[in-house]
């Protein structure tokens, strides 16, 4: 079974089918279209046209903190929620009630996975460069481990080793599903959508 299944969603119109595992690009730089259509797929908008399934059921039947859990957008924009950046990766986790032991078993494996500096733990999201920030984030998302990624040109603001770590360590969730924002190809599994080019 599919996990996500998108059928004319909005206008122009999102159609594509997505399986775990699946790398799949919109290759195109972030824009109002984009931006939408990651929105409609987590429900942070309704869509008005197209029908949008969620392993097999209707998207808007899902409650939104359950299909979040499952359905993870990473804006082009990191935030931080106002916390430090180890309560900003822990975030996902606590939100699910984890018990504490757990959750810094999960961090300590995705902080040294990222090679995130110890000394960055206490600091604030204005102590960081934007690429710093960005990092942080994208390591929270994995932290969260959804079933599928929404990603916003997550690449954008990482030097080049950053953005190879990431892949590397994204294509390694074999079971998770990856919709991103992208404009340049990247070599296989990812494959570009059909069509969207400019959105």
């Amino acid at each position: 079974m599919s996990l996500l299944h998108c059928q004319n969603l909005a206008a122009p119109p999102l159609t594509l089918v997505l399986y775990p595992g699946s790398r799949v690009l919109l290759p195109c730089p972030s824009n109002a279209t984009t931006r939408l259509w990651l929105r409609f797929l987590n429900r942070l908008r309704e869509p008005t046209a197209g029908t949008v399934l969620w392993r097999g059921q209707e998207l808007a039947t899902w409650p939104v903190a359950t299909l979040r859990q499952q359905v993870l957008l990473v804006p082009e924009v990191p935030f931080f929620f106002g916390l430090t950046v180890e309560e900003t990766i822990a975030y996902p986790l606590k939100l699910r009630r984890w018990p504490h032991p757990q959750i810094q078993a999960n961090l300590s494996y995705w902080l040294e996975r990222m090679e995130l500096p110890r000394h960055w733990y206490g600091l604030r999201e204005f102590e960081l460069s934007l690429g710093d920030r960005q990092w942080v984030v994208l390591t929270r998302a994995l932290v969260a481990a959804p079933q599928l990624f929404l990603l916003e040109e997550p690449l954008k603001l990482l030097a080049t080793p950053r953005q190879a770590l990431f892949l590397q360590l994204l294509d390694a969730q074999t079971e998770q599903a990856v919709l991103m924002v992208h404009p340049a190809p990247l070599p296989a599994p990812w494959v570009a959508l059909a069509g969207v080019e400019g959105a």
